[in-house]
């Protein structure tokens, strides 16, 4: 049985004294109860060990797991290694009915971006891209967004100064 309050808490007028535990009590009529109630001790502070263990590994997960968890961006973790800033100009016909296209793919693909310039015929965003990631597959989802409206696609790497 478990405790569910402290010892001797006062609920109201009440007093619930708290049930010693079972695993500590010896078994009636068994010679070896002290044994079982042993190996049971021994079992559950193995179960209290790997549940704390677990915590702890959850708890450092959520701090530090992922790139993408904001709690590594709150705590300045995310390392510029990762990732290559990249211009990125696309020509197109009409560029003002692209934008809201071009921003919403970026986006979808969680990529950060910024708009550098737009002119009658060009669009330039600074794009950071992880280095996991090829600029392909993005190139052909930009060409396919508006085919008739985007004339070219073209990236270029900047370099990071030091």
């Amino acid at each position: 049985m478990r405790c569910l309050a402290p010892v001797n808490q006062r609920l109201g007028n009440t007093t619930i004294p708290c049930a010693p535990s079972l695993a500590s009590r010896p078994i009636a009529g068994s010679s070896s109860s002290g044994v079982l109630a042993s190996a049971k001790r021994a079992s559950s502070k193995k179960r209290l060990v790997a549940r704390w263990e677990r915590s702890c590994a959850s708890a450092f997960t959520t701090a530090f797991g992922s790139p993408r968890n904001p709690a590594r961006r709150a705590f300045g973790i995310t390392s510029r290694n990762n990732s290559t800033n990249f211009s990125l100009s696309v020509k197109a016909k009409d560029p003002a009915a692209l934008r809201p296209k071009l921003e919403s793919l970026l986006g979808q693909s969680r990529l950060q971006f910024e708009l550098r310039s737009s002119t009658e015929e060009n669009l330039t965003y600074e794009v950071r891209m992880p280095l996991d990631r090829k600029v392909d597959g993005l190139s052909n989802g930009i060409l396919k967004l508006a085919p008739e409206n985007v004339t070219g696609v073209e990236w270029e790497e900047k370099k990071e100064k030091k």
